[in-house]
C-alpha cells in the first residue's frame, strides 16, 4: 500500500448541508471528497476501495452509522480505514459505543474547522507513515528472498554452470588448430569466467552471513596493508575495463577496529562496483584518512571519470551487502553522485585501540607499503 496522489475521502451523512460543509472544508486541503447519502451506498462505495479516510454520520435513516462502522471494521481494521465519526449525538454512550467498534476519531456537530482540519492532517500523516512502513517491510521480505536465493540454489545452479563454461573453454584451449588470435579471446574469456565465478562466491558469502548472523570478529586490521592488497586485486579486471585503479594516501591512518575478511569482502565488492560502472579511461582511487574530531578513519572509493550505473546501497542490492557488512562493524557507508558525474562510496571505522596484532583476512598476503604503484 502507498498513499499517492489525492487523499481520497468518503462523506457519509444524509443531511445535504452537512455533506457540502464537509466538501467544503475538505476540498481546500487537497483532499478528493466523495458524498454517500446513506449506509447501504457507504457501503456499496467501500467496495471500490482505495479510501483514505471516511467520515461518518451516526444517525441516518435505515443503516445507521454504528451498523456501518460494524460492517466497515469487519472488512478493514483501524490503521488500514480510519473513521471519524461526526455526528450530533455527543452524548457519552455513543461515543463509548464508536469507541468499542474502533472509530479513530469523534467529532461533534456543527464542526469545528480548525478541529476537522487537525483531525484529518493527523490521520493522513498516519496513513502515511504507515503506509511508508509497509513498503518497507515488503523491501526487506524481498531482500531476505533474495539472500536465502543467493546463499543456495542460485550459487550452486550459477556454479555448476560456471563449472562447465570453464570446462568447455579449458578444453578448447589444449585441443589442436586454435591461432594465436583465438586463443588470446578464449584466454580473456576464461579469465572473465574466472571473475564471475569470484564475484558470486563473494555475494553468496555476504548471503550465508547474513543469514546465519554471524557475529563480526573484532580485531585491529591494518587498513594500509589491506587497501594495498585489494587495489592489487582488483588490477587484472580494471585493465580489461580499460579503466585504472590506485591507492591515494592521505593522512596517516593507524589500525581499525573491524573483522579483516569481512572487510576485505567489503573493499573488493566496491572495487569491482566501481571498476565495472565507471566509464572507459576513468580512474578509481582508494583514499584514507583519519578523522581525529569524528573519532573515525574513512575509507572513500572514487569513481573520478563518472560511472555508468547506480550506487544506492538499498537491501537486496551488492552496495545494500556492504553496508550491512560495515554497519556490523560499528561504521557507517554512504554513496554520493549522479550517473555520468564524478561519484564516491564512503565508509568509516572506528580507530582500533588496543595492543593487539593488526587482522588480516584468510589467505590474503601481507602487502608492504608500496608493493601497489599509486
Amino acid at each position: 500500500m502507498t498513499l499517492v496522489g489525492q487523499p481520497r475521502l468518503l462523506v457519509v451523512d444524509d443531511d445535504e448541508r452537512s455533506r457540502r460543509l464537509l466538501r467544503t472544508l475538505l476540498e481546500p486541503m487537497g483532499c478528493a471528497v466523495t458524498e454517500a447519502t446513506g449506509g447501504l451506498e457507504a457501503l456499496d462505495r467501500l467496495e471500490e476501495g482505495g479510501w483514505d479516510i471516511v467520515l461518518l454520520d451516526l444517525n441516518m435513516p435505515g443503516l445507521n452509522g454504528f451498523e456501518v462502522l460494524e460492517r466497515l471494521r469487519a472488512r478493514w481494521p483501524m490503521e488500514q480505514l480510519p473513521v471519524i465519526l461526526v455526528t450530533g449525538m455527543d452524548d457519552a454512550d455513543a461515543r463509548q459505543r464508536g469507541l468499542e467498534l474502533r472509530a479513530n476519531e469523534f467529532l461533534s456537530k456543527p464542526v469545528d474547522r480548525s478541529e476537522l482540519l487537525a483531525r484529518i492532517g493527523g490521520l493522513l500523516a498516519f496513513r502515511r507513515a504507515q503506509a511508508e512502513l509497509e513498503d518497507e517491510v515488503a523491501r526487506l521480505k524481498l531482500a531476505t528472498a533474495f539472500r536465502t536465493y543467493l546463499a543456495g540454489p542460485l550459487e550452486a545452479n550459477l556454479e555448476v554452470s560456471l563449472t562447465e563454461a570453464r570446462r568447455a573453454l579449458r578444453g578448447t584451449l589444449e585441443g589442436p588448430g586454435i591461432d594465436d588470435a583465438a586463443r588470446r579471446r578464449l584466454e580473456e574469456s576464461l579469465e572473465a569466467l574466472e571473475e564471475a565465478g569470484i564475484l558470486l562466491a563473494r555475494a553468496a558469502a555476504f548471503a550465508r552471513a547474513e543469514e546465519r548472523s554471524e557475529p563480526p570478529r573484532i580485531a585491529a586490521v591494518d587498513l594500509q596493508d589491506l587497501a594495498l592488497a585489494r587495489v592489487d586485486a582488483a588490477q587484472r579486471q580494471a585493465r580489461r575495463c580499460g579503466v585504472t585503479v590506485g591507492l591515494v594516501r592521505g593522512s596517516r591512518v593507524g589500525p581499525v577496529a573491524a573483522d579483516a575478511t569481512r572487510l576485505a569482502r567489503v573493499m573488493d565488492h566496491l572495487l569491482a562496483t566501481a571498476v565495472t560502472q565507471s566509464a572507459k579511461g576513468g580512474r578509481v582511487d582508494v583514499c584514507l584518512n583519519r578523522d581525529d574530531a569524528a573519532a573515525e578513519i574513512r575509507i572513500e572509493v572514487r569513481l573520478t571519470a563518472g560511472w555508468t550505473g547506480s550506487l544506492q546501497p538499498v537491501d537486496g542490492t551488492g552496495l545494500g551487502f556492504c553496508r550491512r557488512a560495515v554497519e556490523s562493524m560499528g561504521g557507517r557507508l554512504r554513496a554520493d553522485g549522479a550517473p555520468g558525474r564524478p561519484a564516491a562510496v564512503v565508509f568509516s571505522l572506528r580507530p582500533h585501540q588496543g595492543g593487539e596484532s593488526p587482522g588480516r583476512p584468510d589467505g590474503v598476503a601481507q602487502y608492504a607499503p608500496g608493493a601497489n604503484p599509486v
